[in-house]
């Protein structure tokens, strides 16, 4: 069953968590091209032979490095601070101009036995008991049939002509 949503409030920590991540694996991925590319310059410089060639590609490397560790968090950071902003812009807008339709579709999933007794089996009808609670007018028992969804499993009363939490059409036979 598909189910229609809309999404009219967006939690800001739980954006500038993932947010946070996503920036952070791209700024260690952008940062290593850079570490990578000054770790090869020094290397090639403290190979030379020279000495001062020899100090300047140490500092290389330890600039490739540093600018790994630099970048990455810049980019988490930047990543999450932009996101919470986009994401408080629009609880904001959400509340003037409606919010984003989401469609959601249950999947169940069963083996293929179970679907095969769900197909044939007659939905069962059981009689349950409900407790009234004193505010009420009389504190007997009342009986109330139930059906289960041939979906879901879950009761329904018979009156019903789908089922309360999956929405499917309930079979009365």
């Amino acid at each position: 069953m598909k189910m229609k949503k809309i999404l009219t409030k967006i939690g800001l920590w739980s954006v500038f968590k993932i947010s946070f991540i996503i920036g952070l694996i791209f700024g260690l991925f952008i940062g290593a091209i850079y570490a990578l590319i000054f770790g090869f310059a020094g290397g090639l410089a403290i190979i030379s032979g020279d000495e001062e060639a020899a100090v300047g590609g140490l500092v290389l490397i330890i600039v490739g490095l540093v600018m790994l560790i630099v970048i990455s968090s810049l980019y988490a950071i930047f990543s999450g601070v932009s996101c919470v902003i986009s994401a408080f812009i629009y609880n904001i807008i959400v509340k003037f101009v409606g919010g984003i339709e989401v469609e959601f579709e249950d999947k169940i999933r069963y083996s293929n036995k179970r679907k095969k007794e769900l197909e044939t089996t007659p939905p069962k009808v059981v009689p349950e008991t409900e407790t009234f609670t004193p505010a009420e007018t009389s504190q007997e028992k009342k009986v109330v049939e139930h059906i289960y969804c041939q979906k879901c499993g879950i009761g329904n009363k018979t009156e019903h002509s789908y089922c309360r939490k999956c929405g499917a059409k309930l079979r009365k036979e």
